[in-house]
């Protein structure tokens, strides 16, 4: 009898292993997943030769999902001269890709001249940063160097700031009300907002009229970078902001504002 018990214990354990481990569970992909461009990023590159071939590069970049380079490429935002002025008046395309542990490669090429931009880096696993980068630039425009850069936040906000006069202080509300989409690589974003002055003296009195009233301004946005401006108006003279974010959050623009000749130009804004 107490075999029986046993065998039949043996039998039940058996059956229960079977029905824990032994049938099949489904599989894991283990297919890496690439690190995501999308949005407004600047590169800043730094030559080995000499200071005067600094550059930048901004606007629009973004992969697709297998970590490839695959947008059109149409008015690049390079501030290098030379690269500009050969992508520009050829086809350019871009080209390469990000793996999953943040390296990548990014080539500007200008058909059918064989000068190019190729680039070598790491972006951060939040696609926020960009670090351990190289440049190469080929034949007309032969150099090289190292490059860093990040993504840039969006400018849409509040942003206030004063500058100092010989009658008074400055004051400036900009409001970016929105920014746009861009759709080509290093592309700009389209901005609109508005700008108020307010001045404890006036130090021309043609400008009577402009402190306290809204301004609508227009313009764009690529990497840290952003200019905006006025319609024309003939009942107010023309004013031009443009300026620099000092970090990726875009929360403190360092800017110029072109408004009189009394005004100092400097101004320094900040995200409220």
């Amino acid at each position: 009898m107490w075999r029986t018990c046993v065998s039949l214990c043996l039998f039940a354990i058996m059956i229960l292993l079977s029905g824990c481990g032994g049938g099949s569970s489904p599989m894991v992909s283990s297919q890496p997943v690439s690190i995501v461009f999308n949005g407004n990023y600047e590169f800043a590159a730094i030559s080995q030769s000499s200071p005067a071939n600094n550059f930048f590069l901004r606007g629009f970049l973004r992969n697709n999902s297998t970590g490839s380079f695959d947008i059109p490429v149409s008015d690049v935002n390079l501030t290098n001269t030379c690269l500009k002025g050969i992508l520009s008046s050829l086809i350019a395309t871009l080209s390469g890709k990000v793996d999953s542990g943040g390296s990548f490669t990014l080539k500007l090429t200008a058909a059918p001249s064989t000068d190019q931009m190729n680039i070598n880096a790491t972006i951060s696993q939040d696609g926020q940063t960009i670090s351990n980068g190289s440049y190469t630039i080929g034949r007309d425009c032969a150099d090289s160097g190292t490059v860093t850069g990040f993504a840039v936040r969006p400018f849409t906000g509040t942003y206030k700031g004063s500058v100092k006069t010989s009658s008074g202080t400055v004051g400036a509300t900009l409001v970016i009300d929105t920014q746009g989409s861009a759709t080509t690589a290093f592309g700009s974003f389209p901005l609109t907002g508005s700008v108020v002055f307010t001045n404890t003296g006036i130090c021309d009195p043609t400008l009577a009229g402009f402190f306290g009233t809204q301004l609508a301004l227009d313009g764009s946005a690529a990497g840290a970078s952003l200019s905006l401006h006025t319609a024309p108006n003939p009942e107010f003279v023309a004013v031009e902001i443009s300026g620099l974010a000092t970090s990726g959050t875009a929360n403190t623009i360092q800017a110029t504002a072109r408004i009189s000749t009394c005004i100092p130009p400097t101004i320094t804004l900040t995200r409220q």
